[in-house]
């Protein structure tokens, strides 16, 4: 008789091994599950439990799922620099709202830069931003993350150069395809400084990204699509699909009892002459026919036994074999099952219903990312729309300043001559003033005079008046 193995605790937890030996592949591949002291190898299929051949004591290899792979080192990863520089010819002549450079590529990715220089005359700010070129394109969950700087070259003095940078590494991805400087550089210093940043009416722009790649692709510009690991095949049959979410640790641990329980019951199934005649006397047929129960109910998954019959059906047919078991190993097994049964009452209901709401979850994925997609297309039509609209505000208000200082020459002018005009009438009153002044002196002077005059014949008239008198007395 074999020594009975330890009961194993209710808060055992079976995780997948990350590392097994050749020895132990094998061993899988017989069908053969043994519990090892350092090393442990658990099979997944996708949700079910593990079937077993009770004819010969090995598992099916039909019902066998994927076996977890053994991990690659992660690759060397190097940080590779590109530089880039932009020359923006018959900068003058340029009338676009955004300037796009040419792509260049940095790090196995295209990118490019936009600029709005013709933005200066209506906005305080001048915006510089580095985009993903073909950002359109890219797959789905696609990221990179890169570190970068964007320079306006002041093309006589380096050093006064307008440069930005991120701080740290952004994530670009299939939707933040695009960073941003909004206020880049002022559009007054921008206009102040032309003479320095505009040269034979050419602008250079100059930007410099940098990304993490592995260090065998540091010399490939070419991005390259992750290597996938491929299935162990289990005896030349199909691996099951892999199931929407990881099974859980009850799961795992219902798996490892009863493959073990599998391969003893396998055991006990061609017993000795002793082993039959010592059954008889303890119910063989009562006990066969839960073994055949058992069989049966291995044969099914948990999802189905909670489907169609329920599991304490099954812990009444455990607590049954073990209670006429001879086998320690074996009781200690059914014991265990029997344990675990309770939790699987409560985790396998559960983990049906979310398998469920994510299953129809997943259903309606498709229809939201059509829906998304379709209000994608809307918002890109409606910023569209929104750019003419502002690129034609833009266009006016351009005609209108230029309207306005062609405007202001004449009105100059208007108000020089309007100054001077008020200048030469002041000058006028102050004449007028003094002209004035004269003629009220004359005036009263006139006056003076008239007033003598009279003052005079009065004198004149009594004077001959006198002399009249003086001749009539002489009778002359």
């Amino acid at each position: 008789m074999r020594k009975a193995r330890r009961r194993p605790s209710r808060d055992m937890q079976w995780e997948p091994a990350t590392s097994f030996d050749k020895e132990g592949v094998s061993e899988v591949r017989r069908g053969r599950l043994r519990r090892r002291s350092r090393r442990r190898v658990v099979i997944e299929d996708g949700g079910g439990l593990v079937a077993a051949d009770w004819e010969r004591g090995e598992v099916a290899a039909s019902f066998m799922a994927k076996m977890a792979t053994v991990p690659e080192d992660p690759p060397v990863r190097k940080k590779e620099t590109k530089k880039f520089t932009w020359k923006i010819s018959q900068f003058s002549k340029r009338t676009e709202r955004e300037l796009l450079s040419d792509t260049f590529s940095a790090g196995g990715h295209n990118w490019r830069i936009v600029f709005n220089p013709n933005c200066r005359l209506y906005f305080k700010h001048l915006a510089m931003s580095l985009e993903i070129a073909d950002w359109e394109t890219v797959p789905y969950k696609w990221s990179v993350a890169a570190e970068f700087t964007l320079t306006l070259v002041d093309q006589y003095d380096g050093s006064l150069s307008v440069r930005q940078c991120k701080g740290g590494a952004h994530n670009f991805d299939y939707l933040d395809y695009e960073w941003e400087f909004p206020r880049f550089v002022l559009s007054a210093d921008f206009i102040e400084r032309a003479s320095r940043y505009i040269v034979r009416d050419t602008v250079i722009i100059e930007a410099e990204v940098s990304t993490e790649v592995a260090a065998s692709e540091a010399t490939n510009s070419e991005p390259r699509l992750a290597k996938t690991e491929e299935p162990l095949s289990l005896q030349n049959q199909e691996v099951q699909a892999d199931s929407p979410f990881p099974p859980s640790s009850a799961q795992l641990t219902s798996r490892k009892l009863i493959a073990e329980l599998s391969t003893m019951t396998s055991n006990c199934k061609s017993p000795s002459a002793d082993r039959i005649s010592s059954s008889a006397d303890h119910g063989c047929g009562v006990v066969q026919q839960q073994r055949e129960k058992m069989v049966e109910f291995f044969g099914m998954s948990l999802e189905a036994i909670c489907q169609t019959i329920s599991l304490d059906e099954v812990e009444s047919t455990a607590l049954k074999l073990a209670e006429h078991s001879t086998d320690p190993e074996e009781e200690t097994i059914l014991k265990a099952l029997v344990s675990r049964l309770a939790e699987f009452k409560q985790v396998i209901p559960s983990s049906l219903a979310t398998n469920e709401t994510s299953n129809a979850a997943k259903s309606l994925m498709p229809q939201i990312t059509k829906d998304m997609e379709v209000k994608l297309v809307q918002r890109k039509r409606k910023l569209s729309s929104l750019e003419v609209e502002v690129s034609r505000l833009g266009e006016e208000g351009m005609k209108l300043e230029a309207e306005i200082q062609q405007l202001s020459a004449p009105k100059a002018k208007l108000i020089d001559q309007r100054n001077s005009a008020v200048v030469k009438l002041e000058k006028a009153n102050e004449e007028a003033s003094k002209e004035l002044e004269e003629f009220k002196k004359q005036c009263d002077e006139n006056k003076q005079v008239i007033e003598n005059g009279l003052k005079a014949k009065e004198r004149l008239a009594q004077s001959n008046a006198s002399w009249k008198l003086f001749k009539d007395n002489l009778g002359w």
